[in-house]
């Protein structure tokens, strides 16, 4: 996270479904860096509520704005769930617990078979110079 030149903190994520060819940039501004959304692993499920769709450097992207909502929701253990506030929808009704767990499962599925990370810049540290082994 950063801090903008209007003094608010903002933090910069990208999301992907099905749905979607490449990954989408999502900004979110907050007052206190708190507020901001907070991510455990890559995979988390993010539900986002009344953002805006701007066009930066050619590239859609998605920006909170007054009225903005985010919910994370990750497996903490087994089959127990957290979600980062109160998980409701974009009407009010709270966020499907099941759909959730799809989603997640979803996310976790496809960073197995397609890593964030290209090979080639993939390293041990173990393999750093100057490690002894």
């Amino acid at each position: 996270s950063s801090k903008t030149k209007r003094g608010q903190w903002k933090l910069s994520f990208s999301i992907i479904d099905d749905s979607m060819e490449t990954s989408t940039t999502v900004v979110w501004f907050a007052r206190q860096q708190q507020q901001l959304p907070e991510f455990q692993q890559a995979g988390d499920v993010v539900s986002l509520q009344n953002v805006q769709t701007n066009w930066w450097d050619g590239s859609m992207q998605l920006a909170s704005r007054y009225g903005s909502a985010v919910v994370v929701v990750r497996k903490a253990k087994e089959d127990a769930w957290v979600y980062s506030s109160p998980p409701m929808s974009v009407e009010g009704e709270p966020l499907d617990p099941e759909r959730s767990k799809e989603l997640w499962n979803w996310g976790q599925n496809r960073l197995s078979s397609q890593p964030t990370i290209l090979e080639e810049a993939r390293f041990v540290i173990g393999d750093l110079p100057g490690r002894n082994s």
